[in-house]
Order: structure tokens, then C-alpha cells, then sequence
């Protein structure tokens, strides 16, 4: 019995290894992502440097075993010589594999170093057997536990980025960049270390990512592939001076709504995650949030997560596109929903009948999404995934700006219950889509009974002039004090 506990744990150091100090992947890709470059937070990780097997084994009957999702071991074996010792390494094995503990990395240093200095090294016959020299200088082991607890470290936050001039919204891209990191680390991120991934068109160079990135490990730079980066259907694409609002939103523009829109979900489970918490570079964190948005979404059950709620009347001023929007969602309704009503589609819209049209509902309302928490498995599943495909076959986010915020909201208020669906109003937030050095298209919003005042907010994080603008609103979202350019439309 004891060989077989011991040959199960040996072999799977003798079958893993590293290559210049670096970690190879196991298959569980999001604990590796985050864990070989040190981005979980200390708290989840317990460390044990030149293990002594006897303090392994104690530390398992202990409570806080049950708080961890990695365990570290530094060693070089060396302290196993006899059979006793043998006996305290299979002991450590079997409690920790009945922990729920798995092996995922192995780093192995072997140096010659050892053999010159201290001379003739030994360890146990058995282990020499089963491939593990005396003069391997450090091995470090890392294990995993796959338990609900640690699901919050399969989190990131995507942000899409702009170096230059934006040539829409007008401002420096890489200015706004870096308040929105400056805020989300001093306010989050600080603590949590959750990974943050800045996705680009190739305009960031090395020097500007290790300028960003400067003590921010789990940060990112990401250069966007064509794969998700392009305009679908391609045929469409030589008939843009005929898309809506051409005049005004260039073709980056639209392929940021449909990455939004269509590809950020498979992009993030690729990498492993299974949550994904947009900001855009002009998105800033204006108070504590004190936990970890991906461990609070993962206890409560949530499935989806926002700020505001908004109508949208973007690119509607042409009737025939307006009328379009609602036609289109219609029939999807009609010809491919199951025979239950759709989830909340019609309470959300206050539609008199679940019959979906303007005349029956009004202005449609989704969630203002430059903010959102999404659940990357719930927008994969067929049902989701079937709606998303149908509407992108349309071309209609290219030819007529159908924007990523009516159909994410619209996913959600068709498939996701309402209870699985949370609004985040304990912590401040603003965005701001135009100039860098005043409010355009956006809100400034405060934590609900919060006593700042926003003047004072905007002072102190944008330098902006503390008069207000006699066109900007303050108003009480949800116990929110919120300035926004366009009250009425902001619920």
C-alpha cells in the first residue's frame, strides 16, 4: 500500500518539469494562467520552503486548510532517507489527494552546483529508483484544489484599448488607459490580484506595456487576431458608405461592438476563465468594492451583473432601422424560443402584452454595459449561443450599428432569470466616452448613501472644474447621486 500512495505522487513529479524556471500549463488552464505568474492572492496560497513532511501533515488536520486553493512545497528530497520518512511522504499524499488537492506544476532546478560544494548528496533508494536525483537543487511543487471556493480565481477583466486619438469619441486612448488602471488597482485590484487583459489592434508597443503593466503582474497586453477582429459577414464590408451613421462610427467602431457582442466569450473561455468583468479605457472605479466581484457572483448564483439600465436610441433615427430592431427580435421570438415565454424580456420593457413591438412597449431598455459581469459558460450555452449567431449572420452590427448593448441585454432579458441577474451599487463608478478633460457621453456615479459630493469627485479623480456644466444633471439612481448627460434615458 504505502509503494502505491508513493509511486502515485512520485510519478507525477518524474512526468512533469520546467523549462527555464517556467512553469509548464496543465490542463486546467486557469489556475495555471493565473498561478505561474504569481497573480493569486496570497490569501488563497499556503507555502511551505524546505517542506518537513511532519508539518505537511499537521497542517492538514487544520481549519485553514479548508481557505486555501494552492499548496506550495519547496524541497529537495534530501530529507528523506529512511523509512519512516518514506512513510511521512505517502502519509502527506493521501491526505492532501483526499483534500481534493491535485498536482499541476512541477518546477525542476538541477544544478551542478551541489556536487562541487557539499560533495556526495543522498536520499532514499526508492526515490533515486523512481527518477528523482540527490542533486536536483530545489523542486517546486504546486498543487490545486478544484473545489466551488476557488472558482473566483477564473476571473478577468477585459478592457479594449486605443493608443492614440480615438476618431470618435476624440481623446488620447492611452491617457484614459491609464486612469481607469491607476483606479481599478487602488480601489481592487491591489488586493485581489485578478487578471486584467488590454486587448488592442497592435498599436501598444513593448515600452508602453511594461510602463502600464510596471508592478501590476496580472496585467495583460493582448494583440487582437484577426479572428476576432474583422467584419462579418466580409461581403458586407465594401458597401460601408451605405451602414448607418457612416459619417460617424468607422468600421473599429463596429468591430468593437460585435468582439463585445459575439467574441468575448469564447476569447476568455479559451484562456480558461469562466467569469469575464468589462471596463472600457475611459471606465474609472471611484470607490472601494471591498470583495472580489467574481466570488461574489459565483456565491450568490448570479449569472449576470450591471450598473445602470438605459433606453437606447442609438442609430434609431432613420424609422426603417428603428422598426427593423423590433421586427427582427420578434421573429426570433416567435420562430425560435421554446414555448415558455421569454425570461423577463417584457416585464424589463413594460410592454402592455408579450407582444414585442414600439407601439406595445416603448423604447427598448437594456443595461448600460460599458460596465458588465458575464458568465462565460451561461453565454456559451446552445441556447445563447444560438441567438448570438443568428443575430451576427445578420451583418446588422456593421450596416445598422446595432450595438453591443441591445443585444447583450437583450440575451440576458430572454434567457437569464431576473433573480440571476444583479445590479452592483455599492461602490462608485464613472464613464466617460469623448474628451479626457471634461464629461461627454457618460455618468459619474456615487455608492448608494454615499455623503461625497459628486463636485468634489470630479475634482479630486478627473481635475475636471468643479462648476458643472448647466446641461449636466445630478439625479438619485437606486440611492445613487449620478450626473449623467442624458437623465431621463438612465434608470
Amino acid at each position: 500500500m504505502l509503494d502505491n500512495v508513493l509511486h502515485s505522487f512520485l510519478k507525477t513529479i518524474t512526468y512533469k518539469s520546467c523549462v527555464n524556471g517556467n512553469f509548464f500549463t496543465s490542463n486546467n488552464t486557469a489556475y495555471s494562467f493565473q498561478y505561474s505568474n504569481s497573480n493569486v492572492p496570497e490569501k488563497f496560497v499556503v507555502n511551505f520552503t524546505n517542506s518537513q513532511w511532519d508539518d505537511l501533515i499537521t497542517y492538514a488536520d487544520t481549519p485553514e486548510i479548508h481557505e486555501k486553493c494552492f499548496v506550495r512545497l519547496h524541497t529537495d528530497f534530501t530529507n528523506v532517507k529512511t523509512r519512516n520518512d518514506l512513510i511521512n511522504v505517502a502519509t502527506f499524499w493521501k491526505l492532501y489527494t483526499s483534500l481534493g488537492y491535485q498536482m499541476q506544476n512541477v518546477c525542476r532546478n538541477e544544478t551542478q552546483t551541489y556536487m562541487e560544494n557539499y560533495g556526495e548528496r543522498t536520499n532514499h533508494p526508492t526515490l533515486i529508483q523512481m527518477g528523482l536525483s540527490p542533486y536536483v537543487a530545489r523542486y517546486e511543487l504546486v498543487m490545486y484544489k478544484n473545489a466551488s471556493e476557488c472558482y473566483n480565481q477564473s476571473g478577468a477583466f477585459i478592457i479594449l484599448a486605443h493608443k492614440g486619438k480615438h476618431s470618435t469619441y476624440v481623446r488620447n486612448g492611452q491617457d484614459s488607459l491609464r486612469r481607469t488602471i491607476k483606479y481599478l488597482y487602488e480601489f481592487y485590484n491591489y488586493r485581489e490580484r485578478n487578471d486584467v487583459i488590454v486587448a488592442h489592434e497592435g498599436d501598444f508597443t513593448t515600452y508602453d506595456e511594461k510602463n502600464l503593466s510596471e508592478n501590476r503582474s496580472e496585467l495583460h497586453f493582448y494583440k487582437l487576431p484577426s479572428t476576432y477582429w474583422n467584419v462579418y459577414p466580409p461581403k458586407i464590408e465594401k458597401n460601408f458608405s451605405q451602414w448607418v451613421d457612416s459619417n460617424k462610427f468607422n468600421i473599429g467602431y463596429r468591430k468593437m461592438i460585435r468582439f463585445y457582442a459575439i467574441h468575448v466569450w469564447s476569447m476568455m473561455k479559451e484562456w480558461g476563465y469562466s467569469w469575464v468583468c468589462r471596463l472600457d479605457e475611459d471606465s474609472v472605479i471611484l470607490s472601494q468594492i471591498p470583495y472580489n466581484i467574481f466570488e461574489f457572483m459565483e456565491r450568490k448564483n448570479f449569472e449576470y451583473a450591471y450598473r445602470n439600465v438605459i433606453y437606447e436610441a442609438g442609430a434609431w433615427e432613420k424609422k426603417e432601422n428603428f422598426d427593423k430592431w423590433w421586427s427582427w427580435s420578434r421573429d426570433f421570438i416567435n420562430n425560435y424560443m421554446s414555448p415558455e415565454k421569454p425570461q423577463w424580456l417584457y416585464e424589463a420593457n413594460k410592454c402592455k402584452t408579450n407582444f414585442f413591438s414600439f407601439k406595445n412597449c416603448g423604447w427598448f431598455f437594456g443595461f448600460y454595459n460599458n460596465f458588465f459581469v458575464g458568465s462565460i459558460n451561461r453565454f456559451l450555452k446552445s441556447d445563447i449561443k444560438y441567438f448570438l449567431e443568428k443575430i451576427d449572420n445578420t451583418g446588422f452590427m456593421f450596416t445598422r450599428r446595432w450595438n453591443d448593448l441591445i443585444i447583450q441585454s437583450l440575451a440576458v432579458q430572454l434567457y437569464i432569470p431576473q433573480k440571476k441577474v444583479h445590479r452592483f451599487n455599492d461602490w462608485g463608478y464613472a464613464h466617460s466616452s469623448g474628451s479626457f478633460t471634461k464629461l461627454g457621453y457618460g455618468i459619474v456615479q456615487l455608492a448608494k448613501g454615499s455623503t461625497d459630493n459628486i463636485p468634489d469627485v470630479i475634482e479630486k479623480y478627473f481635475k475636471w472644474n468643479k462648476t458643472l456644466p448647466k446641461h449636466k444633471f445630478i439625479t438619485i439612481k437606486d440611492g445613487m447621486k449620478t450626473l449623467s448627460t442624458y437623465p431621463n434615458r438612465i434608470y
